[in-house]
């Protein structure tokens, strides 16, 4: 085999190695960030849970409907893709349960993940 051969031949396989990390790494990136989306959406969750929580103190109820005017504005209302809970493409749902008069006695909180079953908090 002359050295031609073999320089192509080395070439060659240094191409498909490039190529084979390439996709390996982007495939690795495209896991870490959604990973990362779905650590924000189970903060985001908490965050409100615990705003509901110190409400349900105050008032004794929990609000039948999330909005702008009742929560606070340092509150994740939007998800990572910045749709509004209980929009229809939102990753966010608030459902209320015993309600009499836009007072609820019981709510859940789900955010939808990508690498995970959804992430669920209930009073």
């Amino acid at each position: 085999m002359s050295k031609k051969n073999n320089s192509l031949i080395g070439f060659v396989g240094l191409i498909i190695v490039i190529i084979f990390l390439t996709i390996y790494f982007s495939i690795q990136n495209n896991f870490i960030f959604e990973s990362n989306r779905d650590d924000q959406r189970k903060k985001d969750i908490n965050k409100i849970y615990f705003y509901l929580e110190q409400e349900y103190q105050k008032n004794k109820y929990y609000p039948e409907d999330i909005n702008y005017q009742l929560l606070k504005k340092e509150l994740p209302l939007v998800d990572p893709d910045g749709n509004p809970i209980n929009t229809r493409n939102s990753d966010y749902i608030y459902e209320t349960y015993n309600c009499q008069n836009n007072q609820c006695q019981n709510f859940v909180l789900t955010a939808k993940l990508n690498k995970e079953a959804d992430y669920i908090k209930q009073n």
